[in-house]
């Protein structure tokens, strides 16, 4: 099973979050809200993660949702890889991507390997999901598992360039 969290915060949109997790209880994955810290998702993250008792964990924005077939793929993907990622489509409005992106969204990772990440996820308030792609390097399926709905409000669009330059510092 996998535990997947969804973070909250002031701007949250409830249709959306509903959207957001009828697709989660859809594939018969765990699902923890999370109210999030403002102004630092990698502190929210941190909480999130320690929720659920699965062997996996992953996460969907509150803004976004999972394609049908998602959960079964991933568990499919980790009796083989470590950790998975699906492919996802970007939607703005109505209108939804026909390519799809890589290595983003839908990721699941064993949970063992994310808690040893959790104490410095804060230090990444805006870059901690990429923190831990650049550190567990999930293997890519090619199963459209993610809809990342863009918007002028999303939370990545406020990161500077110092938050940038610590996460590089991390990985390297």
């Amino acid at each position: 099973m996998i535990d997947v969290h969804v973070l909250t915060f002031s701007g949250t949109r409830p249709e959306w979050l509903d959207q957001c997790v009828k697709s989660i209880e859809a594939e018969g994955l765990n699902v923890h809200i999370v109210e999030g810290v403002e102004g630092n998702v990698g502190a929210g993250r941190e909480k999130a993660y320690r929720l659920g008792g699965s062997e996996f964990v992953g996460y969907v924005d509150s803004d976004d949702y999972l394609m049908p077939g998602a959960g079964e793929a991933c568990l499919l993907g980790l009796e083989k890889y470590r950790h998975v990622v699906t492919l996802e489509r970007w939607r703005w409005g109505d209108r939804v991507g026909r390519k799809p992106w890589p290595a983003h969204h839908f990721t699941v990772y064993r949970r063992a390997d994310v808690l040893p990440f959790l104490p410095v996820m804060p230090d990444h308030p805006i870059h901690c999901d990429q923190l831990l792609v650049r550190k567990l390097c999930p293997r890519q399926l090619s199963f459209v598992g993610y809809v990342w709905r863009m918007h002028a409000g999303q939370g990545h669009r406020i990161g500077t360039k110092k938050q940038f330059d610590a996460l590089e510092a991390a990985c390297s």
